[in-house]
């Protein structure tokens, strides 16, 4: 007598399943690894374009005549897009500190130059520049 073959039906193992689940989660948490560095990456750029667009904005300010008094400083505040704003809505904090030039390192400089000391606070992060204003 022959015995009758039945056909073996098509489907995946546990095995299979399992080993496909595990290929997977690995993959997915590698991608979370990279939007990460992604993010950060974004941030820095972001941040590395704004500082010179605020120290142009500051620097125009004090040329113009409205900005700190020399010996004196300020505090100015300003949104992540670069606006004026005050202290509880800013991405960034400016400290002003205006100088006269030092006589003895530029002795042919006339009265209407000011040095400014600008310190530039956002979160995780702190510049300070100098920048030289004739006003």
């Amino acid at each position: 007598m022959r015995r009758k073959i039945k056909k073996r039906q098509q489907a995946f193992t546990l095995v299979e399943v399992t080993l496909a689940i595990g290929i997977m989660a690995f993959s997915l948490i590698a991608l979370l690894g990279l939007f990460s560095v992604g993010f950060q990456a974004s941030r820095r750029s972001a941040e590395a374009t704004a500082l010179p667009t605020l120290i142009d904005l500051i620097k125009r300010e004090e040329t113009a005549g409205n900005g700190t008094a020399v010996g004196s400083t300020r505090t100015v505040f300003f949104t992540y897009e670069g606006e004026k704003t005050t202290a509880a809505d800013s991405h960034y904090q400016c400290i002003i500190e205006a100088k006269p030039p030092d006589a003895t390192v530029l002795p042919h400089v006339s009265g209407n130059l000011v040095l400014l000391m600008v310190t530039i606070t956002s979160p995780g992060s702190e510049k300070k520049v100098q920048i030289s204003c004739i006003r």
